[in-house]
Order: C-alpha cells, then sequence, then structure tokens
C-alpha cells in the first residue's frame, strides 16, 4: 500500500470520526496526496449531496457542510512541508473551486473569497496561479465552447482574480476576462431567447442563471468601487472603463467585419486621426493669432475711439441681477468703477472757513447732525394772503402743517426741532409734504467747512457723499445705459451779488448741495464699451457733450475716467479748465448748454443785469484738489432694493454705513438744507431773486433725464441720436454738432 493510498485512507477514516473538521494530522504528506486527499475528503463528507439537497440554503456557517469541508483542507495543507506548500496550495485553491461549484452564486463567491483571504499572504501569488489554471482550463479563449455553468465559474473566479491583483498589475488580466465576459453574455442571451415552434423558452433555468451572473458582475464593480481611495486610484479606473468600452467596441468590429475591410477602416482611421491633428495644431495657431490680434484691436480701438474703456470681463457667477433692473450687477459694477470720473478744484483750499467752500459729506451722518425744519419756519407766514391761497386751501395746507408736527414731536412754534434726529422719522413722508421738510446744519455752522471727515482731503481720501446708478434711459436702445455719479455737499457758495451789508454773504448762497455726472456707455460690443455722450448738470441747466469734447484720465489698466472740473465755491460741474463768467465756457466743438443766464431787471432807466453768466459761474481753474472717485468702492444706488446679506447690526461697518447712506438719500424726499429767502440781503432793487436748497436725486431733474422748459437732447425714452434742432448755447465762435 503506497503512501498516497495510506494517507487518504487516513483522512476518510478521519472524517468519519470528526463531525467538525479534521484535527492536525500527525503525518505529512507530499502536494499530490494534499490534493488527493482533499478530494476524498470532499467525497467524505458527501458535500455535493448536502449541498444539492438543500444545506447551501443554511449559510456557511459552522453548521454547513461546506464550512466543515473548508476546515478539513486547511488541516491537510497543514501536513504539506513547507518546501512543497506552494504547489499544493496552488492545486487545493483548484479542488475548492470545483467544491463550491454546487453552491449558489453569491454563496459561491463568500466562500472563495473567505478561503483565499484567510490564506497566508506568502501563498497568495500561488493560489492566484492556481485560480488562473482552473479558468484557463475550462475556457481556452478565444475558441471555448463552454456551457453555461462553467462561464458562470468563468466570470466569478474572474471577479476574484481581479479583486486580489494590484491595479498596476490588472490590464492584461482585464482584458483576457472581457473577452470572456463578452462570449458568456452571447451565450447566456442565446439561452435566455431561443424558443420552440410554440413560442416556449426551451432553457427555463437561463434567467436563473443570468440573474447570477449579473450578480457577479455588481459584486465586481463594488469590490472595485471599494479598493478606490485616492484620485490616482479614480483616474486610473475612468482609464481601465474606456479601454474596456474600447475593447468591447473593437471586438463587436471584429465580428461584424472582415479583416480586409478592417484594416482599410484601420488605414482610414489611422490618415483621418492625422487630418485632425493637423487641424488641431493649425487651429491652435491661428486661435493664438486671434487672440493676439484682438488684443492688439482692443488697445487700437481704445485709441481711436473717444471714450472706450477696458473690455468687459465675462460674468463669473452668470446673469446677477438682485435689484431686478434687468442689467447684469457684475457689469453694473464694471461701469462704474471703470468709468468713475477725476473731480479737479479751482484751487488749493488754503484759509479753512474763510475760503467758504462745501465738503463732501456722508448723507446720513448729515441728518443726523442736523435739525428738521418747517417750511416757513415762522407760524405767522401761513398767511393765506402770502400762499395766494383760497381759505379751503389755506385751511389744507395748516392741517399737513398740523400732521407733519405730530412726527417730529420736538417741533414747537418755531416750527424746529432738537438735535439729533431719528432718521428713521424722515422715511415714507406723504409726498404731498415733502416741501414742507428741511434738515440744516445752522445750529453747527462750523460742520459746514469740515463735513464728516474733517475737510476735503480727508473727504475725497474717504470717498465721502458719492454715489452712483446704472439705468437705462432709452427704451428702443438697450445697449445704452447710463451711469451718474453723484456727490453730496455740505454748501453751495454763489457768485452772484453779494450783500453790502453783511460781509461774504452772497445771494443765491444755499446750505446743502448735489452734483451730478450722467455718461451714456455703450456696451454693444463687450470688448469695447465706450461713451456715447456725457450729461453735466450745472446751475439747473445741462452741459450736453460728445465723447471727442471730453478730456479724459487713462490708467495703466485702460480705463478711461472724464474730467471734471468743479467751480469755487458753487461745486458745478464743468468740461473744460476756465475762468467764471461766460469767458470760462468751452472753447471746441461739441459741446452746447440748454440756457444762458442773460436777464435784465429794474424799473425805467435803470436797468441793471442780474443772474448773467459773469455773476453766476466762478473760476474752475484746476489747480486744486484732485479726486479719483474710482479709487472707492462707489456705493450703487439702484442695489439698495436687494439688502444686505446678513442683518445691519451683524454687518461690517463699511457695508452698513454704505446702507444707511444710501438708505436715506433714496427715503427722504424733502430739502437737504434750510431753504433760505434773500429779500433782505439783496435789496429792494432785486426782491424777485430767492434761493432754495435742493431735494434729493431721485426728486431732481436728473434722475429721470426731464429738462423741462429748457429742452435738449438725450432725454429719457427719446432718441439718443436726435442732436438737431435743439436751442443749444455755445462759446461764440463754436457749435454743437459737428
Amino acid at each position: 500500500m503506497n503512501i498516497i493510498y495510506r494517507s487518504t485512507l487516513a483522512i476518510v477514516l478521519l472524517c468519519s470520526a470528526c463531525a467538525d473538521g479534521l484535527a492536525k494530522l500527525e503525518t505529512t504528506l507530499s502536494p499530490a496526496a494534499a490534493v488527493l486527499a482533499i478530494q476524498q475528503a470532499y467525497k467524505a463528507r458527501d458535500v455535493g449531496r448536502l449541498i444539492d439537497e438543500g444545506e447551501q440554503t443554511r449559510g456557511v456557517g459552522p453548521s454547513g457542510a461546506m464550512d466543515v469541508f473548508l476546515r478539513d483542507v486547511d488541516a491537510v495543507l497543514e501536513a504539506v512541508p513547507s518546501p512543497d506548500r506552494p504547489a499544493a496550495e496552488a492545486s487545493a485553491i483548484v479542488c475548492v473551486i470545483e467544491a463550491t461549484r454546487w453552491g449558489s452564486t453569491p454563496a459561491r463567491f463568500e466562500l472563495l473569497e473567505t478561503y483565499v483571504n484567510a490564506r497566508p499572504k506568502a501563498y497568495q501569488p500561488m493560489l492566484l496561479a492556481g485560480m488562473m489554471e482552473f479558468v484557463q482550463s475550462v475556457a481556452p479563449v478565444p475558441d471555448a465552447e463552454l456551457d453555461a455553468g462553467s462561464l458562470l465559474d468563468v466570470r466569478l473566479i474572474g471577479t476574484l482574480l481581479i479583486m486580489e491583483t494590484p491595479v498596476e498589475e490588472r490590464a492584461d488580466l482585464e482584458a483576457w476576462f472581457l473577452r470572456v465576459y463578452h462570449l458568456s453574455s452571447s451565450r447566456v442571451a442565446s439561452a435566455i431567447y431561443s424558443e420552440d415552434g410554440n413560442g416556449v423558452i426551451r432553457f427555463p433555468d437561463a434567467r436563473a442563471w443570468a440573474r447570477e451572473s449579473h450578480w457577479v458582475n455588481a459584486q465586481a464593480v463594488r469590490a472595485l468601487e471599494a479598493r478606490t481611495t485616492d484620485d490616482l486610484s479614480r483616474l486610473r479606473e475612468e482609464l481601465r472603463d474606456l479601454r474596456r468600452e474600447m475593447i468591447i467596441r473593437i471586438i463587436a468590429l471584429d465580428q461584424s467585419i472582415d479583416s480586409r475591410i478592417r484594416s482599410q477602416v484601420t488605414a482610414a482611421t489611422k490618415s483621418l486621426q492625422r487630418e485632425i491633428d493637423a487641424v488641431g495644431a493649425e487651429l491652435k495657431v491661428l486661435r493664438s493669432r486671434v487672440d493676439r490680434n484682438e488684443l492688439i484691436l482692443e488697445v487700437v480701438v481704445r485709441e481711436a475711439i473717444p471714450g472706450a474703456g477696458r473690455s468687459i470681463p465675462e460674468a463669473t457667477d452668470g446673469f446677477v441681477d438682485e435689484d431686478v433692473d434687468k442689467i447684469d450687477d457684475q457689469l453694473e459694477r464694471h461701469l462704474i468703477d471703470a468709468f468713475a470720473p477725476l473731480i479737479v478744484l479751482d484751487r488749493p483750499i488754503e484759509h479753512g472757513t474763510a475760503d467758504r467752500v462745501g465738503v463732501p459729506c456722508d448723507p446720513y451722518w448729515f441728518a443726523t447732525e442736523s435739525n428738521v425744519v418747517l417750511r416757513p419756519e415762522r407760524k405767522g407766514d401761513l398767511d393765506p394772503d402770502l400762499y395766494r391761497l383760497n381759505p379751503r386751501e389755506a385751511m389744507q395746507l395748516t392741517d399737513r402743517f398740523e400732521s407733519v408736527r405730530g412726527r417730529f414731536r420736538g417741533l414747537g412754534e418755531d416750527f424746529r426741532t432738537q438735535r439729533p434726529v431719528k432718521p428713521s422719522l424722515l422715511y415714507d413722508i406723504p409726498r404731498a409734504d415733502h416741501d414742507l421738510i428741511s434738515l440744516t446744519l445752522e445750529s453747527q455752522p462750523e460742520l459746514w467747512w469740515q463735513g464728516n471727515s474733517g475737510g476735503w482731503d480727508a473727504a475725497a481720501d474717504a470717498g465721502d457723499g458719492l454715489f452712483a446708478r446704472v439705468w437705462r434711459p432709452f427704451t428702443d436702445h438697450q445697449h445704452l445705459l447710463s451711469v451718474q455719479y453723484f456727490v453730496f455737499l455740505t454748501w453751495n457758495e454763489s457768485a452772484t451779488y453779494k450783500n453790502p451789508a453783511v460781509e461774504d454773504q452772497r445771494a443765491g448762497s444755499h446750505e446743502g448741495d448735489w452734483l451730478c455726472i450722467d455718461l451714456c456707455i455703450n456696451v454693444a460690443k463687450p470688448h469695447v464699451p465706450h461713451l456715447v455722450h456725457a450729461i453735466y448738470h450745472n446751475h439747473g441747466r445741462q452741459i450736453f457733450i460728445l465723447p471727442e469734447s471730453l478730456e479724459y484720465h487713462r490708467t495703466a489698466a485702460g480705463d478711461v475716467h472724464p474730467l471734471v472740473y468743479l467751480e469755487w465755491g458753487s461745486n458745478e460741474p464743468w468740461p473744460n479748465a476756465g475762468h467764471g463768467g461766460e469767458e470760462g465756457w468751452p472753447r471746441r466743438d461739441g459741446i452746447g448748454l440748454n440756457e444762458r443766464f442773460l436777464v435784465n431787471a429794474g424799473v425805467g432807466p435803470i436797468q441793471k443785469k442780474i443772474s448773467d453768466e459773469d455773476q453766476v459761474v466762478s473760476s474752475h481753474a484746476g489747480q486744486g484738489i484732485a479726486w479719483p472717485t474710482w479709487q472707492h468702492a462707489i456705493p450703487n444706488l439702484g442695489e439698495f432694493s436687494k439688502g444686505l446679506p446678513v442683518p445691519l447690526e451683524w454687518a461690517e461697518e463699511s457695508e452698513r454705513n454704505a446702507h444707511r447712506s444710501r438708505e436715506i438719500v433714496l427715503r427722504f424726499g424733502g430739502h437737504w438744507g434750510h431753504r433760505r429767502i434773500d429779500l433782505e440781503t439783496i435789496g429792494s432793487l432785486f426782491m424777485l431773486r430767492e434761493t432754495d436748497n435742493p431735494p434729493g436725486p431721485t426728486k431732481g431733474k436728473f434722475w429721470k433725464r426731464r429738462w423741462g422748459d429748457r429742452g435738449g437732447p438725450w432725454q429719457g425714452g427719446s432718441n439718443p441720436n436726435d442732436i438737431e434742432g435743439w436751442k443749444l448755447h455755445t462759446r461764440n465762435g463754436y457749435r454743437f454738432s459737428h
């Protein structure tokens, strides 16, 4: 009796005695004897019959026949000497594979995976080699003619092999198994859909086999996804999936076309790819040329077109319109920053209060430091004769005064409040009562020359009183946008006649002043937005300016900023530097005004010219402070409606201040400053002269471009190209249109 026979007989006897699996064997076995012993243990345990009769339905726990058999395998392999263990491990895995073929697919997969992972890591390559040997013995691709069970074995073992093989070594293995998978899928499809003459499926078990086959695929996918731990692994899996798809497509082509057509297709594909590569290289060169030419063109166009600014960048967040004005908020911000003016004073401020020059200031600060005054300021001024009212109108006026006094409880008989004013009381006042209310700093006159930052230089550095707005003035020309810039100042010092009785007091001077510059921008071509025209609001009239007639300050970034020359004291803007009076008018074409001040007053032979250009227009020589307004985040009045992203008390101080300033500008409808009627100041000869304080921007003529009786081009809703036929004034020898 040879050693193999004796060993296997011992195994059979031991199996009969040990219901829970073999204990440690006291003998040594060769690899061949170990394989035979494993096979005999499988038969002795009657694993196939037990599983076939339903044992597999109880899982693979300690009571399962398969679990006992696997413990037998472990005991046998432990009896093999170390030098012979690799060969024994490789052969034993084949026995285990054969043994598990009785179980259901999920159970088989779990058994095999458990077995492989439980073996010592040193024998892992032998286990894989044994599995591969088994697979190749039953599926010699590409000429294999396999039954459905064998194909499922190949796919199941293949899944386990791929899972246990390092990622970088899987490529050839995957390619081989893909072909087996393809054969498997084709066979299963034919098995499922083959019918006899009566339309009955001939292989009723094919559907169950297909379900198990799909389960194997799902297990493989889940296992591979679980092994993906970093970006590099994901990239490799994506590349592998692409390679797999390409292999499947190539196999499909291999099955549908003969070698001659395939070679022709290959040659044509290579030729086409070469052409595509050549065209791609040429396109790359052309794209670089186009980019370079566009850059050159942008620079050339900016230099050639008066008032052309730098190109509008692409919106990074898509179309954003939180203020619901149908204009992209990002575009609004770009235009406000790119075309903000350079404001230049007439001369340096050297004497402080004696210079009597108003200072830019924050409107919210102005309101909180002011008194509220009802106009007229004395109760006796409600005399109906003064207002030329009938009794009913006089009664209505009195009722309106009493209603407003109820809002401001601090108003006494002199119709004045005590500071400080609560700004919220200034909001939502009925429109009919707006003209009755003024804000004034006259109880603190030193603030007229200091503002909230301490003077002109500090105010310009801080950007005090500066606002902007973007809107569409022409409904039929959506590509034309108006960018308006507003500046609020504490005081307007008139150039009109001085009062001979009071030093430095001039008729026409008033508290509070709003400056407005209105620029029309063409944004039809984002790479070259440019000025179409400009409107400077000047002494209640308008100065209309063509883009080539403006003066510009250009920055290194390519922005163009129109120059604005302010009159000394009166803060009125001009597009040119000049002296006072009509001598200070522009000396070039393309600039026109819709009013020339030339009024006579007097009785009989005594005629005196008042309010002419010489008395109204102050010097604007441009020798003083230069304020580059684009260096500030100019608050956009149009975006007040969208509010703040957080509650007001949580916002940053700069955001909170900007929000409050915009709110009071938009919601306060009264007058900024106290109304001053200069009847006594001027004397009886000029008793018709009086001065009023300005309302906010929303009530001024510039908000909707309404010029009133003066007329002029570019009014809101009109044709922007209609510049002829208006009675516009220019300096002698010059004309408005070319």
